[in-house]
């Protein structure tokens, strides 16, 4: 079924003037035009066009120099890299590479949703219907990505997982505020991949910041029922995590009030930005890495004791 959903946001989303987005595609960036039909669309406007582009040029040598805001889009390249790596560097392959690997991202929050359900509760499925894991799918977005990252950071606390959320979506990392020895290690690999894309394409300040805005000012600017619904969301988040002293939900929530009007003017820029609200919620306040730790003990006991009874079976 989630799945089905999934495909269904896919579909809802295709755009009516698709091939009219190819054209352009080609035209702007020297992408190739084939008719790889509308279910691969999403790659033709919008965030999903630059990480075509980045899975076209994943160095920035070429076609990167003309994507608006190059660093900022260069500096969570993480999801163009793997679109490369998944089109085996052909760029007419490029949007059914950008396809397999949101496919992926999907089968695994849908595997952590299933295997944290013995611990998290029938929460864990909000890990897999969370909206912005859904609508990143539709648009070939980095968020989906970014969300199995922190949602395996979280679970097991490794901190090579934090490194790559870094490279993928590094606004996710203030959700493992709290857990110093992750945020310092993905925020290096932020800092460091950022930094050698300003070697590259120079310092431009137009490109940092616009996203965000002093606390509520955005929504103020466009008030909606949707970016009221954010509001509510954000504020008890920040609530909860202040009862319950959990610097990640402060932090998280503060960062969600922050968002400026030019990501809440497209409610689905918000709740993709805000995705990573979902998967802290699932996890609930307190959550340790022992428990993934434990899950996968006990894994390998009743495959022991499978083994043993087997054994015992066979010998009798």
């Amino acid at each position: 079924m989630g799945i089905a959903i999934a495909l269904a946001y896919r579909y809802a989303w295709i755009p009516a003037d698709w091939e009219f987005g190819l054209g352009r595609a080609s035209e702007i960036f020297d992408l190739p035009q084939y008719s790889v039909g509308s279910w691969f669309s999403g790659w033709t406007t919008g965030d999903g066009q630059a990480f075509a582009v980045i899975a076209t040029d994943p160095l920035g040598l070429d076609q990167g120099w003309r994507l608006g805001y190059p660093v900022y889009r260069y500096s969570r390249a993480g999801f163009g890299w793997l679109a490369w790596i998944a089109s085996l560097g052909r760029a007419e392959w490029v949007p059914y590479g950008l396809a397999l690997v949101g496919s992926v991202a999907l089968l695994l929050s849908l595997w952590l949703a299933y295997r944290l359900r013995p611990t998290l509760g029938r929460k864990a499925w909000i890990i897999f219907f969370n909206p912005a894991l859904l609508l990143a799918f539709a648009r070939d977005t980095s968020e989906h990505v970014g969300l199995v990252a922190l949602t395996w950071a979280i679970a097991t606390g490794h901190i090579w997982v934090s490194a790559a959320l870094g490279m993928i979506r590094p606004s996710f990392l203030v959700a493992l505020v709290g857990r110093w020895k992750q945020v310092v290690v993905g925020g290096l690999a932020a800092i460091g991949l950022t930094t050698m894309w300003l070697f590259r394409f120079g310092f431009n300040p137009d490109e940092f910041g616009g996203a965000f805005d002093w606390p509520l000012v955005g929504y103020l600017e466009v008030p909606t029922l949707q970016s009221t619904a954010l509001i509510l969301f954000a504020i008890l988040t920040i609530g909860r995590g202040a009862m319950t002293r959990q610097l990640g939900w402060v932090a998280s929530g503060v960062l969600v009030l922050i968002l400026s009007a030019a990501v809440l003017e497209d409610p689905t820029n918000s709740w993709r930005a805000a995705g990573f609200l979902f998967i802290i919620w699932a996890f609930g306040p307190g959550y340790n890495p022992a428990s993934w730790r434990e899950l996968a003990t006990s894994d390998n006991t009743s495959d022991s004791s499978s083994s043993d009874q087997t054994g015992r079976s066979s010998s009798t």
